[in-house]
């Protein structure tokens, strides 16, 4: 009996089944993830804009914060930048927010009331910043021929947003004698320095006093004093 046309042609497509040729079942469509809507699935062809999407929400690395800046002259929200040259990852909310930075950052504060004098004397400061935030820490040594002539603060690194009285512990050191617990106090509003106080409990009252070259004391060479705390920083940006 004589093989048909129609029956040659479908053995034909059979065999090209078995074999993996031929017609194909139609791909399955790109899936929705989060904001991606052209994440490829199994089976499914790439989308020309998913190279697109990936790119828009990868950590980009530059060397150089201009170097950032000019890449993303008005960058999406949310988007994410690591800079090398200071190891700082950035998140774009408005303006770029450092999120992660190097765990300490040093710097060499200016003591105002304070002459440091020589021999002996130190001063030096670390903070941390991340989400608006700053934690900081700073050390100052009087020297020999140092003394105090005025009311003692400090300048940090970055103005702070109101800082209530009390917010943070001093500790002060009278050389050979004890140490002593001070606390603080913001200059004013919307700065970077930050004042020292002495304060004292009777009951239920404390007391808050100014400090100078003779309160608490007559400060002396080896005497110390420390701040150390966590504060919002007046602005979030960079």
């Amino acid at each position: 009996m004589a093989t048909t046309i129609e029956e040659l042609e479908a053995r034909l497509a059979e065999l090209e089944v078995r074999a993996g040729v031929g017609v194909q079942p139609l791909a399955n469509p790109p899936i929705t993830i989060g904001e991606l809507a052209d994440v490829p699935s199994p089976g499914s062809p790439i989308a020309s804009q998913w190279a697109q999407e990936v790119s828009a929400r990868i950590v980009h690395r530059f060397a150089t914060v201009a170097a950032r800046d000019a890449a993303f002259p008005a960058p999406a929200a949310s988007t994410l930048a690591y800079v090398t040259g200071t190891k700082t990852l950035y998140l774009w909310d408005g303006g770029w927010v450092i999120m992660a930075e190097p765990d300490i950052t040093t710097y060499v504060p200016n003591w105002n009331g304070v002459n440091l004098g020589g021999a002996g004397a130190q001063r030096a400061a670390r903070y941390h910043r991340s989400d608006g935030y700053i934690d900081f820490q700073y050390d100052m040594t009087i020297g020999a021929a140092g003394a105090v002539t005025g009311p003692i603060s400090i300048d940090g690194p970055v103005a702070l947003s109101t800082v209530q009285r009390g917010a943070f512990q001093v500790y002060a050191l009278q050389s050979g004698v004890s140490e002593v617990v001070f606390t603080s106090e913001a200059i004013s509003t919307a700065t970077a320095t930050i004042g020292i106080l002495t304060y004292s409990v009777s009951g239920a009252i404390v007391t808050f006093g100014g400090t100078s070259a003779s309160t608490p004391w007559v400060w002396k060479a080896g005497d110390r004093i420390r701040l150390s705390g966590r504060a919002k920083m007046l602005s979030r940006f960079s």
